[in-house]
């Protein structure tokens, strides 16, 4: 565990601000214990965003983690903003899995857009090895992985509480161990199709795709920085 803090720790040092877009799993819990044993870090822009799954009292813990380190702000799940958005198209489209799975990485991709790459922030990506392949994020060059080289499983072993193994990453060890060039070549192969799909008759092209986001998505330009900040 020591070692892969150590690692945290001096990705975390050589940044001067920081975003972790995470979810509470065991890569969340190592990096909040960095964090905690690095307290002079500069942590003006640390986002989070949860998953619908999340044990109550797992976010609670989470989120009195943020008021220690002074958290900013969190956003929620990209589920959560898309559903705005599809209740929002309701009139005009037929909704269905592509078309979530279209807007979900859309929206993502905005999140890391609009919020992580402005203001040279500098972005450090906290997510385990199995939500990488599970749930793969758009890739920019800027953007880094520090737990990318450990496993779920190798997480795992390493963490004292096996409470928290249980409560913050019920997927861990699910697939196995994975070689990062492995994982990247799973996400190469979903680069071309992140904003593009095929729904019946409609189909929606990465252009008209951000063009209703760029309607729809002012809940996040101009409400959300307001709506979503948490307060203590």
């Amino acid at each position: 565990m020591t070692d892969v803090i150590n690692d945290v720790i001096e990705l975390i040092e050589s940044k001067k601000r920081i975003l972790i877009c995470s979810e509470p799993n065991i890569a969340t819990y190592i990096t909040l214990k960095a964090l905690k044993e690095k307290p002079d870090v500069d942590s003006k822009a640390i986002i989070f965003k949860f998953s619908g799954w999340t044990k109550p009292k797992a976010l609670e813990n989470i989120i009195m983690l943020c008021n220690r380190f002074k958290v900013d702000y969190y956003i929620f799940e990209a589920e959560d903003i898309v559903a705005l958005i599809l209740h929002r198209l309701k009139p005009y489209v037929k909704s269905g899995t592509m078309l979530l799975n279209a807007c979900r990485y859309a929206v993502r991709s905005l999140i890391l857009m609009e919020f992580a790459l402005i203001d040279d922030r500098v972005p450090i990506i906290a997510k385990s090895l199995t939500d990488l392949v599970v749930n793969p994020e758009p890739r920019f060059d800027s953007l880094s992985y520090p737990l990318v080289r450990y496993t779920d499983t190798f997480l795992a072993s390493q963490l004292d509480d096996e409470n928290v193994v249980r409560d913050l990453s019920k997927k861990a060890c699910e697939l196995g161990e994975f070689e990062y060039l492995e994982v990247d070549r799973r996400l190469n192969n979903l680069k071309s199709r992140i904003l593009a799909c095929k729904h019946g008759e409609l189909f929606v092209q990465p252009k008209n795709l951000d063009e209703l986001l760029d309607r729809n998505i002012c809940v996040l330009k101009h409400l959300g920085w307001n709506l979503w900040k948490y307060t203590q």
